[in-house]
């Protein structure tokens, strides 16, 4: 389970945003505390992810605000939220394809470069330098998520499994105080299901608030030490792990599938 929570961290306050006539989110009042590892769940079409869009910076809400760490950051992009210390995990395959894992992460590790473009544009000694600094970081963070040894293996080279560690890696080359994963249990056997659950707790543990989104419903329970469900973008209720599974609507939501009935041995510890 993850850390003692304390004082908020992110908070938002009806939070909502429209697409025509649609309201993909609608006046989402969460708030997440330094520390733990908060869950959203929810059917397809939920708002899950447009709602980690708004968080991010993605997306600019049409209604409501977003704090984080005390500051209204409702528009600001996400390269401003990840100055700031929010990242977010997003699919790497395409977009990286061609590029080693080491130049991968230091993609995520560039947000940190102290030396200006002159330096850059001339590769300075004291440039150099800090790309090695950096370098060293990415190594450990590979290590940390079970990668180390694939520095310079090719992106699109690597197994679907080590793509998910890749992506949570590079997000945590930002240094971030919280990190927002959307499914990435997503396509995973048990066992990897169960070996990434392990990982995102170490994180927890070494400092980082998480927000987890998942459709599977047994991780969210065992790593979570409290859940909001969403439906049609509203929020339908939040708390514990034993709450959620008690809460007969919750269910309802589900088509009537009661997930403490169909696991009773993942939350009998949850």
């Amino acid at each position: 389970m993850d850390m003692t929570p304390s004082e908020t961290l992110l908070k938002t306050q009806g939070l909502g945003i429209q697409f025509g006539g649609l309201k993909a989110v609608d006046a989402l009042d969460i708030e997440v505390r330094k520390g733990e590892i908060f869950g959203l769940i929810g059917p397809n079409g939920a708002g899950k992810s447009t709602s980690f869009n708004l968080l991010s910076g993605a997306l600019t809400p049409t209604s409501g605000r977003v704090f984080f760490k005390g500051e209204d950051v409702t528009k600001l992009k996400p390269f401003d939220m990840a100055k700031r210390g929010l990242a977010r995990t997003f699919q790497l395959t395409n977009l990286f394809a061609g590029l080693t894992v080491i130049d991968t992460m230091l993609v995520g590790a560039h947000l940190h470069v102290k030396k200006g473009l002159l330096a850059s544009v001339f590769y300075t000694k004291g440039y150099r330098e800090e790309l090695d600094q950096l370098r060293d970081e990415a190594r450990r963070i590979l290590a940390t998520v079970g990668l180390a040894g694939t520095e310079q293996a090719s992106v699109d080279a690597l197994s679907f499994v080590q793509q998910r560690r890749l992506e949570i890696a590079m997000a945590i080359a930002t240094r971030p105080t919280m990190l927002l994963l959307d499914e990435p249990a997503a396509g995973l056997s048990p066992s990897e299901t169960a070996d990434l659950g392990v990982l995102i707790q170490t994180l927890n543990q070494q400092g980082i608030t998480i927000i987890l989104i998942e459709h599977n419903t047994r991780f969210v329970m065992k790593l979570c030490a409290r859940i909001c469900v969403l439906d049609y973008g509203r929020k339908y209720a939040e708390g514990s792990p034993e709450e959620i599974v008690a809460n007969p609507k919750v269910r309802e939501i589900y088509l009537g599938r009661d997930v403490k009935q169909d696991h009773p041995e993942e939350h009998a510890h949850a």
